[in-house]
């Protein structure tokens, strides 16, 4: 990503209503996985290691992040993250019950073979949890900013999933952002200046957004979204 944008990273992902709601809904949905106790957890592209303290209430966790200028040498699971690539013989070995890929493979040109490469470190029957941005329509300048090489339609993502893991879940999230983001999109196509999308509002505003964004996940469990500005994808080996 952006080494501006990066160095904003760690603020925006305890405090922006967007990552609070996130990380709110990707901890309901593991829970529901019933992993076992001593779970061996790996989340990959985790930056400075931001999802590991609320991933280990489920089992030991580690990371693998190749930009090590994310990493602060400070942070507390440091020695549990790991900076060589997807696909290194140091990883031959290693299995796990649940590997996390929060919105990372649309950072990778090739994503076929990083999922594969995920899906090779699973145990027999662990779990691949994956969050993409959706639909190419709402390409922006954040995803430039982002260094990301596509957005994904669901059915791209099922048809590059399924030939690798039995595919459980794939749902978009946040349906109501849908229209918002494409006027922002829209607006800054026309201006010399763009809207900050990661901008962080006031802290009324921002535990409105997060409640309302966990609301509608809620009650969006049943009668799935037909659009939005997320996708989930959940997968067992």
């Amino acid at each position: 990503m952006d080494s501006t944008y990066g160095a904003s990273y760690d603020t925006l992902y305890h405090q922006h209503w967007w990552w609070r709601s996130r990380e709110r809904i990707l901890l309901h949905e593991i829970e529901q996985l019933r992993l076992p106790r001593d779970a061996q957890i790996l989340d990959v592209g985790c930056g400075n290691g931001l999802f590991l303290e609320p991933l280990s209430q489920f089992g030991d966790v580690h990371g693998i992040e190749v930009d090590e200028t994310l990493l602060a040498p400070d942070n507390p699971f440091r020695d549990r993250i790991r900076t060589r690539p997807l696909g290194d013989p140091g990883y031959r070995k290693d299995r796990y019950d649940l590997i996390t890929a929060c919105d990372v493979i649309e950072h990778i040109e090739d994503d076929k073979h990083a999922v594969a490469e995920m899906v090779r470190m699973l145990k027999p029957g662990g779990y691949l949890l994956i969050t993409v941005p959706a639909f190419r329509v709402l390409w922006d300048v954040h995803d430039e900013v982002n260094h990301h090489f596509r957005r994904y339609h669901h059915n791209e993502l099922r048809q590059l999933l399924e030939p690798l893991i039995e595919l459980q879940t794939c749902r978009y999230l946040f349906a109501s952002l849908f229209l918002p983001k494409l006027a922002v999109k829209m607006l800054n196509a026309n201006r010399h200046s763009t809207v900050a999308q990661h901008a962080l509002p006031p802290s009324w505003v921002n535990r409105a957004a997060t409640e309302f964004c966990c609301a509608e996940y809620r009650l969006t469990q049943r009668v799935l979204p037909p659009f939005g500005t997320s996708l989930l994808a959940i997968g067992r080996a």
